[in-house]
């Protein structure tokens, strides 16, 4: 006080005046204030440690208020005790609420730069300074990240302000303590690049990619590779901003009496990051993975989450896709990233299981969580509201299996179906269609070679025509014949012509085409299935809707309505067209066929791909008595099919 530095004590009671100091204006409960102290190994007597330090720290506020003439007191508040100071005279909180008035954007740029860096002045030494154990540790790594927050915003400013050569040193000494964070890369580069140290920014680029895949098996993200371009152009100015905006900021007000209490918090420091390691060899997809991101980083309505559902067929690549964006927005998710696998289609998680996973990421004691479904849900949505947190939920049944899943205002979830979910309100839905040819031939290349490849150029075609440009089926055969240099692409190519084997040919491993279409097929109702199975037999690349309701039993229109109120008869055509809806629904919900457009007499046709049509024609065989007669144009004649192929 006054310039004066106030011995607290030993080391304990200096961790207590952190943890209250931190929550300065707010109620500190005893067991959160024991978590903070003791952490893990809490000692019985730790409620008596924290009274006396308690009453130690007010007689060391008496005796500096009358020194300082500055009130300050520490109250006892519903189970728990309140440190009633100006906040202003507490660093941390005061580089917040500075850190926050800089995003108001009636001020100028000089004074939200001027706030900025009173702000950043506040930063002396490590924070806590004295205090240890893993609650001090995980407040140093959690405010650090707003720090940097802060600091790119500061740069951005500075750097517009023509003031690069003041950026360029406190960036870079920044940089070594957070050597994977991308935003930090892009200030220093600007500010290298308005410098005129051209060649500097592009080590910068360099060195950070370098990082990036060596430690995380991911390239740089758009918005560092944008302004690598620009400096390579010469053409960098004020339109290329780093990743993280000023705007990161205000959706930042950690409440840092959540990572630990006796009664069950704990902290995850460093940050949480549960993501399974990416597929070095991801081809293609860059046009989904750009707008996956942009998605993923757009916050919803009045500060709320941004959600998107990538969903697509059996094999399409969803999950390789989505753990590769989430591994790429890490930066831009600095306060953790979680993956859960959700097992939709064969073993579906329960939500409370799921939510259990969650929980114990984010640093609850399995002892400690609730056991009430909606009450693990609040405490989800509590530990992470506004915060920026990243959560993957792969392969999800349904939306009833999400909902309780999802995060707090602030944070993103990317979810991965072989269903769209459209139930699920304010997401941003894409589909992942199958391979172009190119980008087939670039994974097939990727795992065999591209020597072998080139080759045989004609046969690589086929062997991908035959895959059905399938990631799954491409992969599959790929790694076959990878494992048998010896043998020629055309006879790969001979094999898969004969559609008999060709789902026996698609197998290497747990890479099996059959098993991944299976369980689509399995989570089909049964007449679904039927139809699914005698439509597969059809002569047809474009089948009409009728068709599948001719394939479908008739109770299926039992609940489907007319407009003349059933005066038609079931052998109608349009009766028949209300009847195949249903069971088209059904399948494209689960992308096993896909539309063709209209046919020539106006009516909606649908189109099977070779892989699905094979699964299915095994599954008529296996399931349906004398198969054989549903073959070919004979039903299709009986059902008046005319379509032309």
């Amino acid at each position: 006080m006054r310039d004066q530095v106030i011995d607290l004590g030993p080391p304990q009671r200096r961790a207590v005046w952190a943890a209250l100091a931190v929550d300065a204006g707010r109620p500190v409960s005893v067991p959160t204030l024991v978590g903070r102290v003791w952490g893990e190994f809490i000692p019985a007597e730790a409620r008596s440690a924290v009274y006396a330090h308690i009453t130690r720290i007010r007689r060391l506020l008496t005796a500096a208020e009358k020194a300082d003439g500055v009130r300050m007191s520490l109250e006892r508040h519903a189970g728990g005790y309140l440190l009633d100071v100006d906040p202003d005279r507490v660093d941390l909180l005061r580089f917040r609420r500075l850190a926050e008035l800089a995003l108001d954007k009636s001020l100028d740029d000089r004074a939200r730069v001027a706030l900025l860096r009173e702000a950043l002045g506040l930063w002396r030494g490590r924070l806590l300074e004295g205090v240890d154990g893993a609650w001090a540790e995980w407040a140093r790594a959690h405010f650090g990240l707003y720090r940097v927050e802060a600091v790119v915003a500061w740069a951005r400013l500075e750097v517009d302000l023509g003031n690069h050569e003041r950026v360029i040193p406190q960036v870079h000494a920044l940089i070594s303590e957070y050597p994977l964070a991308e935003p930090l890369a892009a200030g220093l580069m600007r500010a290298l690049h308005a410098a005129g140290r051209n060649a500097e920014a592009l080590e910068v680029f360099a060195t950070t990619r370098r990082r990036l895949v060596e430690e995380l098996g991911t390239e740089p993200g758009s918005e560092l590779c944008s302004i690598y371009q620009s400096v390579l152009r010469g053409e960098l100015d004020g339109g290329a901003a780093p990743a993280v905006s000023p705007a990161s900021l205000q959706r930042a007000r950690p409440s840092v009496a959540r990572p630990r209490s006796a009664a069950g918090l704990r902290p995850a420091s460093p940050p949480p990051c549960t993501l399974p390691a990416g597929i070095p060899d991801l081809t293609g997809r860059e046009d989904a993975i750009a707008e996956l991101e942009q998605q993923c980083q757009r916050g919803g309505p009045s500060g709320g989450r941004a959600m998107v559902v990538l969903s697509g067929a059996a094999g399409a690549g969803k999950t390789a896709v989505a753990v590769h964006v989430a591994h790429r927005l890490r930066a831009a998710f600095p306060h953790g990233q979680l993956y859960l696998h959700l097992a939709g289609l064969s073993a579906p998680r329960t939500p409370a299981d799921a939510m259990g996973q969650l929980l114990r990421a984010l640093g609850v004691p399995r002892g400690a969580l609730p056991r009430d479904i909606d009450e693990r849900s609040a405490l989800l949505r509590s530990l992470t509201v506004d915060r920026r947190y990243l959560f993957v939920l792969d392969d999800a049944a349904d939306e009833a299996q999400v909902r309780p899943l999802l995060p707090g205002a602030g944070s993103a979830v990317l979810i991965t179906s072989r269903r769209p979910l459209s139930g699920l309100e304010g997401a941003h839905r894409l589909a992942l269609g199958s391979f172009s040819d190119d980008e087939a031939l670039r994974l097939l290349g990727s795992v065999i070679g591209v020597e072998r490849l080139a080759c045989e150029p004609a046969q690589a075609a086929d062997i991908v025509r035959y895959s059905a440009g399938l990631p799954l089926a491409v992969r599959a055969v790929a790694s076959r014949i990878q494992t048998r240099p010896e043998r020629r692409l055309a006879a790969v190519a001979a094999e898969l012509a004969g559609s008999n084997r060709r789902l026996d040919l698609l197998a290497s491993g747990d890479l099996d085409v059959r098993a991944s279409i299976g369980l689509s097929y399995r989570a089909l109702p049964p007449d679904s299935r039927r139809a699914l199975r005698k439509v597969s037999m059809l002569p047809l690349g474009d089948v009409p809707v009728w068709a599948f309701g001719a394939a479908a039993p008739q109770e299926v229109t039992a609940n489907a309505g007319t407009a003349d109120g059933g005066r038609r008869r079931s052998g109608d055509r349009t009766a028949v067209a209300d009847r195949g809806a249903f069971i088209v629904d059904d399948l494209m919900g689960l992308h096993m066929i896909g539309s063709a457009g209209l046919d020539e007499t106006g009516w909606p046709c649908y189109r099977m791909d070779d892989l699905v049509r094979a699964y299915a024609w095994e599954r008529a065989f296996e399931e349906d008595e004398e198969a054989d007669r549903w073959a070919g144009s004979l039903w299709g004649s009986r059902a008046g099919i005319t379509c032309s192929t």
